[in-house]
């Protein structure tokens, strides 16, 4: 088969919009669901695809947190002494701090994602090592039961709680690593609070999203007239979907039920081992 059918784009699509902000790896789903789907288009194609997805993802946190960025835009142009402050503690007064600290925590996923480009995409290629991986984010949200009451604002973050979320996004690059749930939780184990530790990890996200887009934008042409239909209908999916799971989640982090997706977690990852065929990781 030479193209993606509209039905895995929309199923694609809707995985991909789901798990890139759920705390359960978009990567490992998508490497698992083109399995399952039988997927079989050319390396270019499917790159293409994978990035129109991704722009689904980008634009759908662009608006679920659209007061934020405002906000942040607004005080870095025109800074003020007091504005109104939104959960999590984001405001006109902070937003250059609140740049700053989303800047640090992006290095960690810049230095590690390129002197280690090569190992991450062999993992890319490996259904059981996500499968392995998955079973890892489980314990890591699962552990978020255990946190003590958070009381960090952005006002107190420091640059070292930035750099302790930017390396769990950098550890998150293995396909089977939630981004959203490590970074999430990490930010909680540090101490920030539930509102903030969520909301900056979405916006370390665009820059995650946009800046993966961006490295594989020339793989764009590969796009053909007979996937175009189903790459528009899965881009939509995508952004539908990823807009009302970063809502969604952000009522999840406040009720303090993140821990609930590691059984989730542990259950498709033990499923994928097993259907895969035994703890080998990289042949």
């Amino acid at each position: 088969m030479s193209h993606i059918s509209i039905l895995q784009a929309i199923v694609l699509g809707v995985v991909q919009g789901a798990t890139e902000f759920l705390p359960v790896s978009s990567s490992a789903h998508l490497v698992i669901f083109q399995n399952l789907l039988k997927v079989n288009v050319a390396a270019g194609q499917i790159v293409a695809f994978d990035v129109c997805l991704h722009i689904g993802t980008l634009f759908a946190v662009l608006l679920a947190l659209k007061k934020e960025i405002s906000v942040i835009l607004r005080g870095f142009f025109v800074p003020k002494e007091n504005s109104i402050e939104l959960d999590g503690g984001f405001s006109e007064t902070n937003s250059r701090k609140a740049i700053w600290l989303v800047l640090i925590g992006t290095i960690p996923a810049v230095i590690i994602g390129f002197s280690l480009k090569d190992f991450f995409e062999r993992l890319f290629a490996s259904t059981l090592s996500a499968g392995a991986a998955l079973i890892i984010t489980g314990f890591i949200l699962f552990a978020t039961r255990f946190v003590k009451r958070s009381e960090t604002s952005l006002k107190d973050m420091k640059s070292k709680h930035a750099l302790a979320v930017g390396l769990a996004q950098a550890f998150a690059i293995i396909p089977g690593i939630s981004r959203s749930g490590s970074t999430i939780s990490i930010g909680l184990f540090v101490g920030l609070k539930k509102e903030l530790s969520a909301k900056f990890s979405f916006l370390l996200s665009i820059i995650a999203i946009g800046g993966a887009g961006l490295l594989e934008w020339k793989n764009l042409r590969y796009i053909s007239q007979g996937n175009f239909m189903a790459i528009i209908l899965g881009t939509l999916s995508a952004f539908v979907v990823g807009y009302i799971c970063v809502r969604w989640m952000l009522v999840i982090v406040r009720g303090k039920k993140l821990s609930w997706f590691a059984f989730y977690c542990w259950i498709v990852g033990l499923l994928t081992i097993y259907f895969y065929g035994g703890f080998g990781f990289i042949k």
